[in-house]
């Protein structure tokens, strides 16, 4: 299992507690950052690989926790949007798709 499937699948697992962080986070507002602390700390398993590729020669889109924050940013959106009623993406196709886009961006694949 991928980091990014990891991630997903916890994010989802604990969908309830997930989205109750999230909704304070937002409710708490910009000034006060707490949307950007828990993106940080959340996303320190994707961080820590990030910074493991790059320090071998890998090439980011950026700084490492800037990187990490935004996927976490989109998962946790996408977790909090997709409908519950089983009509959803399944999370197969939600992973495979995340990870091209994170991959190769809206380009797609070369």
């Amino acid at each position: 299992m991928t980091g990014l499937a990891a991630a997903w699948q916890l994010l989802r697992a604990n969908r309830p507690v997930t989205l109750a962080l999230f909704e304070s986070a937002m409710a708490a507002g910009p000034a006060s950052g707490q949307m950007w602390q828990r993106l940080v700390a959340d996303t320190a398993m994707l961080r820590d690989h990030l910074e493991y590729s790059r320090d071998r020669g890998g090439q980011l889109p950026g700084e490492p926790t800037l990187v990490a924050a935004t996927m976490g940013a989109v998962l946790v959106t996408l977790a909090y949007a997709l409908p519950t009623d089983g009509s959803a993406t399944p999370d197969d196709e939600v992973v495979d798709t995340l990870t091209r886009l994170f991959l190769h961006g809206l380009a797609g694949q070369a």
